[in-house]
């Protein structure tokens, strides 16, 4: 059975289907080595946003603790600044001996 081709015309259509599968085939496997890459690289931001919202996290009842440290002395010193040190000075005094200064070196 005979198509009205010679056999140079189709040798080089054979070639032709041949290369373009290849082309496609290399096309492919760049694009799957990007997207591996690519995927490698958006897995490592997310794991370093992830350790850093845990920190966060993890400091959070800390800091939960020191900020209402900070707002008892506040409230302290305004109570010495609007009266006289001796009646008001001993909280504030205990606060800064005892919990607010552990809490400061442990912050840092």
């Amino acid at each position: 059975m005979h198509f009205g081709m010679t056999e140079d015309a189709a040798r080089i259509w054979d070639a032709l289907t041949k290369g373009i599968g290849a082309l496609g085939l290399i096309a492919g496997g760049v694009w799957t080595l990007k997207k591996y890459f690519d995927d490698r690289a958006n897995e490592r931001i997310l794991a370093a946003e992830r350790a850093k919202s845990a920190g966060i996290e993890a400091r959070k009842p800390f800091s939960t603790k020191q900020l209402e440290l900070y707002f008892q002395v506040v409230e302290a010193t305004s109570g010495i600044a609007s009266g006289p040190w001796e009646q008001q000075g001993s909280p504030f005094r205990r606060l800064l001996a005892s919990l607010l200064g552990a809490t400061c070196a442990r912050g840092r």
